[in-house]
């Protein structure tokens, strides 16, 4: 379908500084609201609560109304970040480009510690929505994935409170809080965080010891809904499936690199 489309952000446009810090009380609120003990990471920081600081770093630049879904992330750790430490962020728009349902923006991250040292990398991509457009085309389309091979790990129930409790920090993502609006957006319900889906293949990777290093991609390719009922998949330690009730892969993730504490 032809549609109008939105206002894209230019390429290699700076994104505003920020500075992140993820404390223990904000820590435990991400992960109580994913069904995951915060006592699992223990001083450490878990990478997909800081992922969530790269949703932030963008807010200032968003366009007035504007209404996004997260298509993506990459998340790359090397070396373990301490509860309370404070990094310096850096960012930049990376690429952009027109999608059926808006336009897609990618934006490229570094966090540094206070010695200057990079110590994690974000990949972001996103979707700015054409909320004709969407409404029009719906909320996703079908797409084969190998699912043989791999393990049922978890069982998770994202209920509204859960799903806004996780979404404390982001107020504008309305489709996180408002049936209303997901409604407009073709939605038959208001919709998890992707990053929901990384917070739980973080928590399956930590039960093996809390990651030192890691470089994790994943894919958020079907919305996750209020009432769904959720199955962390895995084969190995390097492929992650979210799926749903009906056995529908929500989110992929893929593991390139990992190392633990000796």
């Amino acid at each position: 379908m032809n549609r109008t489309p939105t206002k894209a952000l230019d390429e290699g446009r700076k994104l505003p500084p920020r500075v992140a810090v993820v404390s223990a009380e904000r820590q435990a609120m991400y992960l109580e609201a994913a069904e995951v003990d915060p006592a699992l990471f223990g001083d450490l920081v878990d990478l997909s609560v800081l992922a969530n600081d790269c949703i932030l770093q963008t807010y200032p630049l968003r366009p007035p109304g504007m209404r996004g879904l997260h298509l993506g992330q990459k998340m790359i750790q090397y070396r373990p970040i301490r509860i309370g430490e404070r990094l310096e962020m850096r960012g930049e728009v990376a690429q952009t480009g027109t999608m059926g349902k808006g336009d897609r923006v990618d934006y490229d991250i570094a966090f540094a510690d206070e010695a200057g040292a990079v110590v994690a990398r974000a990949e972001m991509r996103s979707l700015q929505v054409d909320v004709e457009a969407m409404s029009a085309l719906g909320g996703s389309g079908a797409k084969f994935y190998d699912t043989i091979g791999f393990e049922a790990l978890a069982e998770k129930h994202p209920t509204a409170e859960r799903v806004t409790g996780y979404s404390a920090e982001f107020p504008l993502d309305k489709v996180h809080f408002e049936p209303e609006v997901a409604a407009e957006m073709g939605l038959r319900a208001p919709i998890a965080q992707g990053l929901m889906s990384l917070t739980w293949m973080m928590a399956a990777l930590a039960e093996g010891g809390v990651p030192s290093s890691i470089e994790i991609d994943c894919e958020f390719r079907r919305p996750i809904f209020w009432d769904d009922r959720i199955t962390v998949m895995a084969k190995g330690q390097t492929e992650y499936q979210i799926r749903n009730q009906l056995d529908e892969v929500c989110s992929i993730g893929r593991v390139v690199q990992l190392a633990r504490p000796v």
